[in-house]
């Protein structure tokens, strides 16, 4: 077998169907077939479950796919670490991020990173943050921004801001002119308690989410249990649905275009809340075990000058 067998057969197992795969990758489902066919009698065992959709990785499919992650993120650590001695020529970065920081975050690094190194290029992947220690530790990502820290010791990571989380409602509601009667007119960002609207519908991301765990200890700490009635994806479809008027909702501050909120715009209001919980971090991550590349070391840099950060160098490796 061959690195090419490999990368298709983890390919395969990520998409969950041969079909699929084939089509993505712009060959033909027979030759795919015959390929996974091929690998499949040369180590003696089936690596899919066939009989069902999408397809299931055998037990001798897992130990196979989980070895071919590990060869593969052997093969580019090799590659970087050439492409290092070489000056960093060449490559790809490849960056897990949520879809609203790629929006609003990325374009002005990239459009830097395309001056400094113009062959490198940068793949951006919008997944959950719960996936990116995991999808960093397999290879699979350079490095990851996102809300959750690490808990492998082999991933790196800058904290890279605080968010505060603030209680957004229709502005010119009910609601809204209520808890307009609370805001301090000369501290317009003073905190309230969210007993204020103990009464009130929140819309709310799914339970175990780390938005959802963060709402629900600020409703243990002030003793209240109001409903949730509408249950979003995410943030972004809250701030769509307090907008509609169907409930309140509690966001990071930072959210609209990646530019803070002011305390009231055309159809929102919002308030601070007097809570532990209402700061959360931002977090870079990458793996400490590998050589970070002079572009893999500027892109950093760049993102922690965004910031501000006050920890600005990578250890050597």
């Amino acid at each position: 077998m061959n690195l090419v067998q490999l990368e298709r057969i983890v390919f395969i197992a990520n998409v969950g169907s041969i079909t699929e795969a084939a089509k993505q990758l712009y060959i033909s489902q027979s030759a795919l077939s015959q390929m996974v066919n091929a690998v499949e009698n040369e180590i003696g065992t089936p690596i899919f479950d066939r009989r069902v959709k999408p397809l299931r990785l055998t037990k001798s499919g897992e130990c196979y796919v989980t070895m071919a992650r590990y060869i593969m993120n052997v093969h580019s650590t090799m590659l970087n670490e050439i492409a290092n001695i070489k000056g960093g020529s060449s490559g790809e970065i490849r960056v897990g991020i949520s879809a609203r920081r790629a929006n609003t975050l990325m374009p002005n690094i990239l459009k830097q990173l395309s001056v400094e190194f113009p062959h490198i290029s940068l793949r951006l992947y919008l997944l959950d943050p719960n996936e990116f220690e995991a999808c960093i530790l397999r290879g699979e990502l350079d490095i990851a921004l996102g809300s959750l820290p690490p808990n492998d010791p082999n991933i790196g990571r800058f904290v890279l801001n605080d968010e505060k989380y603030c209680l957004v409602v229709q502005k010119n509601s009910e609601t809204g002119n209520r808890l307009e009667l609370l805001r301090n007119p000369n501290d317009p960002w003073a905190p309230i308690s969210l007993e204020a609207v103990r009464n009130e519908r929140f819309i709310a991301t799914p339970p175990n989410t780390h938005s959802r765990d963060v709402l629900n200890s600020m409703f243990a700490e002030a003793h209240i249990h109001p409903s949730v009635s509408v249950v979003v994806p995410s943030n972004n479809n809250a701030l769509d649905y307090v907008k509609a008027g169907l409930g309140v909702a509690v966001i990071p501050q930072d959210f609209e275009n990646g530019n803070q909120l002011a305390y009231q715009t055309e159809s929102l209001s919002l308030f601070n809340i007097d809570s532990k919980y209402v700061l959360r971090n931002f977090y870079l991550l990458y793996d400490n075990s590998v050589v970070v590349s002079p572009p893999h070391r500027f892109l950093i840099n760049q993102l922690l000058a965004r910031y501000g950060s006050l920890d600005r160098s990578l250890p050597d490796l």
